[in-house]
C-alpha cells in the first residue's frame, strides 16, 4: 500500500465525515488534536500511519517535512520522506 493511501485511510478513520483534500491543514481544517500527533510513535496518528505503511519513525527529526507536515500533502511527504521497515519473514 502506498504511503498518500496510508495516510488518508488513517485520517479518514479519524474524520470519517470530512472529505479529505490534500491542502487540508490537520489542525485547522480536520480539526484533528494537535496531542495525537505527539510522535509517541504508541497512541498516535502518526504511530498508526508508520506501521500501516510499514515506514520506519526512526530519525524522525532529520526528515526535511519534519514540523512542515501541517497539511494532509506534507504528511503524505513526510512518510514518503521515511525509512521503509524491514519486514521479519514468517516462519
Amino acid at each position: 500500500m502506498g504511503n498518500q493511501s496510508c495516510v488518508y485511510e488513517e485520517l479518514t478513520s479519524y474524520c470519517p465525515d470530512i472529505p479529505i483534500r490534500p491542502a487540508d491543514n490537520i489542525f485547522d481544517d480536520l480539526m484533528i488534536d494537535p496531542d495525537d500527533f505527539e510522535m509517541d510513535f504508541k497512541n498516535d496518528i502518526v504511530g498508526d500511519i508508520a506501521k500501516r505503511s510499514c515506514r520506519s519513525l526512526k530519525g524522525f527529526k532529520n526528515n526535511p517535512y519534519f514540523g512542515k507536515a501541517g497539511t494532509v500533502e506534507g504528511l503524505v511527504h513526510f512518510f514518503n520522506n521515511q525509512p521503509k521497515e524491514k519486514r521479519r519473514r514468517s516462519d
